[in-house]
């Protein structure tokens, strides 16, 4: 599953709505949205830790351990 899928799992799990998620994390609703549809990734690594610290999982997890991603994070 893409770190998308995952964020959006999760979230739903939960029942956090994609609003509700944006404000805790402070982006907005819209970042949310494209996060989960795959249309891009967080700035930095700090928001995916932010992610995972409000759903109440790892950033390995939401991420699959795949290392470009912390790259790709890292440099935007």
């Amino acid at each position: 599953m893409s770190f998308g899928e995952n964020l959006k799992k999760r979230r739903q799990e939960l029942g956090i709505s994609q609003k509700k998620l944006a404000e805790l994390i402070g982006v907005t609703p819209r970042s949310i949205l494209n996060y989960e549809q795959g249309f891009r990734l967080p700035q930095n690594i700090q928001i995916v830790n932010s992610i995972a610290e409000v759903l109440g999982t790892t950033a390995d997890s939401l991420m699959n351990g795949k290392e470009e991603f912390v790259i790709q994070a890292e440099e935007a």
